[in-house]
């Protein structure tokens, strides 16, 4: 084993942020199918509920996505981190206390839904670029590959340990194991003990309307970015009107099984994880059609 590779593992910040991100990604992927599992199976969500539920969901990555970018930029990214998943624990710890109170009903499902989407966004923002500050220039590639076997791990396997909990303690309880995972999450993370280098007073004191009206003129004015925001748009949108009803066809329907259900789930997980083996073959192949394309536009 490399010397690199050593370093990595044997740098306690980084293995307790490993711990800390695989345990939040599993509870994320329980959650992805048991937050619908819970409206369609216990609730007996309508079509038009569902899709009101997906839109709780991912409604916050649209209205607070650019403003977290510029507002996060601003802090350190631990405290937010551990912040966002102490919430997100403490918000979803309402779904199964209604349950067993019998005060649950899809407005809760989508206040709950709504604001973890918010604690999300402020930690997926501040998470990508957490990394950099515990491990050196040298190790990134490593670390990165690491974080992401985590996480197409759980893309794996999280559904289907949602489907699995269902058919064993029902939705609501299911939700347990994702806000407990978040709370291991938060005290790993929490435990990190490498101070990230402050952010100078010029920087704060840049106005934050002009910085995310910076970001997205670069943004429009590169071909290559404007074209990845077009696409991820075309696909979110794609995937989330489908996802927001698949669950409520498949159990109502097909008659599918929750367990079943998540096994399926998984499979994208596959495609995940085969897409991030393959991505540095094909960037390597497409690299120089993308380049001559945008000399071409510019």
């Amino acid at each position: 084993m490399s010397s690199k590779v050593e370093g990595l593992l044997t740098n306690a910040d980084f293995r307790r942020l490993w711990i800390g991100q695989t345990a939040s990604q599993f509870g994320t992927q329980v959650a992805l199918l048991g937050m619908p599992l819970v409206a369609a199976l216990y609730l007996g969500a309508s079509p038009m509920q569902m899709g009101l539920l997906g839109f709780a969901e991912y409604a916050p990555f649209i209205i607070f996505g650019l403003l977290a970018g510029v507002w996060i930029d601003r802090f350190p990214r631990r405290p937010i981190l551990v912040a966002a998943n102490f919430f997100r624990g403490t918000l979803l710890l309402i779904v199964p206390l209604s349950a067993v109170t019998g005060i649950l009903n899809m407005t809760v499902l989508y206040l709950v839904a709504f604001i973890v989407g918010i604690c999300t966004v402020f930690f997926d923002v501040a998470y990508t670029s957490f990394l950099p500050s515990i491990v050196s220039k040298e190790q990134l590639v490593d670390g990165n590959s690491k974080l992401e076997t985590s996480k197409s791990t759980a893309q794996i396997a999280g559904p289907g340990l949602s489907g699995g909990l269902e058919q064993l303690i029902t939705a609501p309880f299911a939700i347990l194991f994702t806000s407990v995972s978040f709370f291991v999450s938060a005290l790993y993370i929490a435990r990190i003990r490498k101070l990230e280098s402050v952010v100078t007073d010029a920087k704060k004191q840049k106005n934050m309307w002009m910085e995310m009206k910076e970001g997205l003129h670069t943004v429009y004015t590169k071909p290559l970015l404007w074209g990845v925001v077009r696409c991820s748009t075309v696909f979110n949108l794609s995937w989330n009107v489908i996802f927001s009803v698949y669950v409520l066809y498949a159990s109502q329907e097909l008659k599918i099984s929750a367990s079943i259900l998540g096994i399926i789930y998984g499979t994208l997980g596959v495609g995940y994880l085969c897409g991030a083996l393959l991505a540095q073959r094909v960037t390597l192949l497409f690299t120089p059609f993308l380049q001559l394309r945008c000399e071409i536009i510019s």
